[in-house]
């Protein structure tokens, strides 16, 4: 990188990586909507309306109970990222820095300790435009 080709940098504050997913909002671009279907007009219409809600009743009861235990587990970690920072603070989890070039591209740098971090993290904001 080359000095006033830096456009941001930010410190990644929990000691993991983030994954880029793409979305995928362009294969279903109305959203999915399911308006149009009608349960209950005709009989055979009710008859599949009935098979689907016993079919999916357990399944929403089971998605349910499932974000239960998920809420549990989120509360678990959500314990533990504090421990989790205090280990990046002491040296024991590396630092991320996300630097964002005037052109758009991102990249992910490592910094070891707190003192490599600020240190990487002058280096690279020294790079900005003035």
């Amino acid at each position: 990188m080359t000095p006033g080709s830096v456009r941001s940098v930010h410190i990644r504050l929990l000691p993991w990586r983030p994954r880029w997913r793409a979305g995928d909002l362009d294969r279903y671009p109305d959203g999915g909507d399911l308006a149009g279907i009608g349960f209950g007009d005709d009989l055979l219409s009710a008859v599949l309306g009935f098979l689907v809600l016993v079919v999916l009743l357990p399944v929403v009861l089971f998605l349910v109970v499932g974000l239960l235990l998920f809420s549990a587990e989120l509360a678990v970690l959500l314990a533990l990222v504090p421990l989790l920072l205090v280990g990046q603070l002491v040296g024991l989890q590396p630092w991320y820095l996300r630097v964002t070039s005037t052109s758009g591209d991102t990249r992910w740098i490592c910094a070891g300790k707190t003192r490599d971090m600020l240190a990487a993290r002058r280096y690279y904001r020294s790079l900005r435009p003035s």
